[in-house]
């Protein structure tokens, strides 16, 4: 991993976020290219002499002077998590900020999209037509979103939601390298209704497939999909939960279950969703 996007609007919850992304950076050896966009009718202002000292890629200069004081908190924070070595430089657009996030992926070459959200509500609003799911449907790398109340782990543990089948391992075989960046263990888990011979086999010769990699295959037959997904991260202490694009809406549901029994879980996991379609 080389670029990070970290798509920022200067609340708590973005700060929050940037955090998890400086982790994550210096765990990678990632530099973090940050992205603020303006919406079309922004008010704007003409003093930006204050910043001119700074590495910005600003488009129109003027734009700047509402968040000039903001920016360098994301110094201050880098220096607090002892990542004043990080490169870190900052994108001012202005339009649409899905549009400008995925323009940005692609021209900047971007590895990994981190993004923050602001827990139960902000949860709930990343499945139902936020800028969030946007960019997790859309875009064409790795899209990590931040809930409010999680912290990056001494040790990682991810959990991979999957189904024995071909374009599953390729998915397993795009998540092991960062995997291992992380030195993480990778859990992958199919649930479903009923007991499959075929599937069962299938898992086993994956895990003959990948045996020397920190990677364990599980399958559970139960119909509480949802219960058995929350049951086994607690269980299994995940600290990250990836799914490939097309299983968002099994997402959905996970997190409605979380909230509905009153559990940490939705506002505590990180979610990875990832694309197998190549960058053009």
């Amino acid at each position: 991993m080389k670029k990070i996007l970290f798509p920022t609007d200067f609340s708590q919850n973005a700060f929050h976020a940037f955090e998890y992304a400086l982790q994550l950076a210096k765990k990678t050896g990632a530099e973090i290219l940050t992205i603020h966009v303006y919406p079309m009718d922004v008010a704007v202002f003409a003093d930006y002499s204050a910043i001119l000292s700074v590495n910005y890629f600003v488009n129109e200069w003027d734009d700047f002077e509402n968040y000039k004081s903001e920016v360098p908190k994301l110094k201050a924070l880098a220096k607090q998590h002892q990542a004043e070595h990080i490169k870190i430089t900052h994108l001012l657009e202005r339009g649409n900020v899905v549009e400008k996030i995925l323009e940005a992926e692609i021209s900047e070459q971007i590895d990994c999209i981190v993004m923050g959200t602001s827990g139960a509500t902000g949860l709930k609003a990343v499945f139902l037509g936020s800028v969030a799911e946007s960019v997790m449907n859309r875009a064409s790398g790795l899209v990590l979103v931040i809930p409010s109340g999680c912290r990056f782990p001494k040790a990682q543990k991810i959990l991979l939601l999957a189904k024995y089948e071909k374009p599953y391992l390729k998915i397993v075989q795009q998540l092991l390298p960062l995997a291992k960046i992380l030195q993480a263990h990778l859990d992958v888990l199919h649930i479903k209704d009923q007991a499959d011979r075929a599937e069962m086999r299938t898992m086993k010769d994956w895990a003959k497939q990948f045996a020397d990699e920190q990677v364990h295959f599980h399958i559970f037959a139960n119909q509480d999909l949802e219960e058995t997904v929350v049951n086994f991260a607690d269980k299994h202490h995940n600290t990250m939960v990836a799914l490939a694009v097309h299983e968002k809406g099994f997402f959905e549901k996970l997190f409605f279950y979380s909230l509905s029994k009153e559990l940490a879980f939705h506002s505590q996991i990180p979610v990875l969703a990832i694309h197998t379609k190549k960058r053009t």
